[in-house]
């Protein structure tokens, strides 16, 4: 904890957040997630990266990320499945901006999209194709319809302030039975839990593989050899179902992948912050009281 002077605000006194994402490496190319990272770092337009809400009436979607870096977590003998921590710092984020951009991450991990479907994504006007690598990008001003990454391995790590606002103290006394150690206790126990359940989940699906072939593996693309046109059917001659990966163990099935920049795209930011004024926001206005917002 620390103290602070009265005018202190913990948002707008942040220099930068840092979020976490943890994964694992199955049926993902790391090092085109990385690629495709890589092209965040910047001040862009995130528009299509975060969710929009027409009721916040956002019209600057311009975010800075200081850094998009992917590490190892676990050791390299877990092989597909090594644990990864997708880190990214930032001077401020949009609305669920983190879990869009590893939903796009996932797709490129795959090789169901090229890493620059991000510069893509970030092209939402001609002045933002000049400062972006790629020349002949497509202009997307409007969000692709496509699900976010599942919650589960998103973390709020850290929120820097400067040594001026804050001082950080604790009121561990050293002892046995100070704060400290009851925190240490604490974690430690759910760490101990946490191992055990894995251990319980891997025996289960040890046990499950004498009777039960694992599926065929499609993913990722550059190990494979394979794409979405060329992959193949089952023995009964049924197009195969591709689990694309959402994190945590998560997937969205489907007989067909439809890339990104061909989806059907949601209506324009201008258009839906438009309609909400003149729709719910004139109705929220209409119902507010003359000493609304006054302290």
């Amino acid at each position: 904890w620390s103290p602070i002077s009265p005018d202190f605000s913990a948002r707008f006194n942040c220099k930068h957040r840092h979020y976490k994402y943890f994964f694992t490496s199955h049926g993902l190319d790391v090092s085109l997630m990385q690629s495709a990272a890589n092209r965040l770092v910047g001040e862009h337009d995130f528009r299509n990266l975060c969710k929009l809400d027409p009721g916040k009436q956002i019209t600057n979607f311009h975010r800075c990320v200081i850094r998009a870096q992917i590490n190892p977590v676990s050791p390299e003998s877990d092989g597909d499945n090594r644990v990864y921590v997708f880190d990214l710092v930032g001077s401020a984020f949009l609305y669920h901006q983190v879990r869009h951009i590893m939903a796009v991450l996932f797709l490129v991990g795959t090789g169901l999209e090229q890493p620059s479907i991000i510069s893509a994504l970030m092209n939402v006007c001609h002045a933002e194709s000049n400062s972006l690598p790629e020349s002949q990008l497509p202009l997307v001003d409007r969000k692709p319809e496509y699900q976010m990454a599942d919650a589960l391995p998103l973390m709020l790590w850290d929120c820097a302030y400067a040594n001026s606002d804050v001082t950080w103290q604790t009121d561990d006394d050293g002892t046995e039975s100070g704060t400290g150690s009851d925190l240490y206790h604490q974690l430690h126990s759910i760490h101990q839990r946490s191992l055990i359940h894995t251990v319980l989940d891997e025996h289960f699906l040890t046990a499950a593989t004498q009777y039960h072939s694992p599926p065929p593996q499609y993913f990722p693309f550059s190990q494979t050899g394979l794409t979405s046109h060329t992959l193949p059917r089952s023995n009964l001659g049924r197009e195969p179902v591709l689990g694309v990966p959402l994190g945590a163990g998560t997937y969205k099935r489907s007989a067909k992948y439809m890339p990104l920049l061909e989806r059907k795209r949601l209506d324009h930011v201008d258009v839906a912050n438009e309609r909400w004024r003149i729709g719910r926001g004139s109705k929220y206005s209409k119902e507010k009281t003359p000493d609304d917002g006054i302290e």
